[in-house]
């Protein structure tokens, strides 16, 4: 079950859209209670009729949109980090290439480790060459910052699609987000001819509406959860 929690639909263009399994294993084993919804403030609901009057209708609105306009900043941020994130891990390769140019990184990913360190995954590295660029890699506080906070741009995003998620945390996330993975699933969904047209680089169509772009992250996660009712 998959709901959007504030009935927003963004315009987006679904042509050629294959559905790919996600690959956050905690997102598909997570089992969520269907709970009556948490308002906060001193709104209370009439146990006869379950209506509120004028004056707590008008304090809920507020508190929601209060939510949507904190909701979205917390998108812009994220998309500001996603394109810190690649700029930083994108200079680190290159200048890895300078110093040893026989060493092949173009399909080596970026991941966050559980207790919030960088972490190399594929490509066709040695243990010991993975475990040397690893330690150069966390010197770059920046970069762990900055990929720190699209996990955390990516938790609001999820929050926001539905209320699944709100038990899930940021941490939960580490170690399943990729951050070229992420970035090309989300890319993938602009077309040079179609849908994005007018975004021809990278940074334009990351730095879309960002409503737009949570609704195209939330396509390029494709998040599947098991509920339990």
């Amino acid at each position: 079950m998959e709901v959007n929690r504030y009935g927003l639909t963004p315009s987006i263009s679904t042509n050629n859209r294959t559905t790919e399994s996600a690959p956050i294993d905690k997102l598909k084993a997570a089992k969520v209670e269907p709970e009556k919804p948490a308002v906060s403030g001193n709104i209370t609901f009439s146990e006869d009729n379950g209506l509120m009057d004028e004056e707590e209708i008008a304090q809920f609105r507020k508190e929601l949109n209060d939510e949507l306009k904190q909701q979205v900043k917390d998108f812009e941020r994220a998309q500001g980090a996603l394109l810190n994130s690649l700029d930083q891990f994108s200079e680190f390769k290159a200048a890895q290439k300078i110093v040893n140019p026989h060493l092949n990184l173009d399909s080596v990913d970026l991941a966050l480790n559980e207790d919030g360190s960088l972490a190399l995954v594929g490509g066709s590295l040695s243990g010991d060459q993975r475990s040397e660029l690893e330690q150069q890699l966390n010197n770059n506080d920046e970069l762990k910052a900055s990929f720190s906070q699209v996990h955390d741009g990516i938790l609001s995003v999820l929050q926001m699609h539905s209320s699944d998620f709100d038990a899930l945390s940021a941490e939960d996330l580490r170690g399943s987000l990729k951050l070229n993975e992420l970035t090309e699933k989300y890319s993938r969904q602009f077309t040079p001819d179609g849908f994005g047209q007018n975004m021809p680089t990278l940074e334009d169509k990351i730095n879309t509406d960002p409503l737009l772009f949570f609704g195209m992250m939330v396509d390029a996660i494709n998040p599947r959860v098991s509920i339990k009712v």
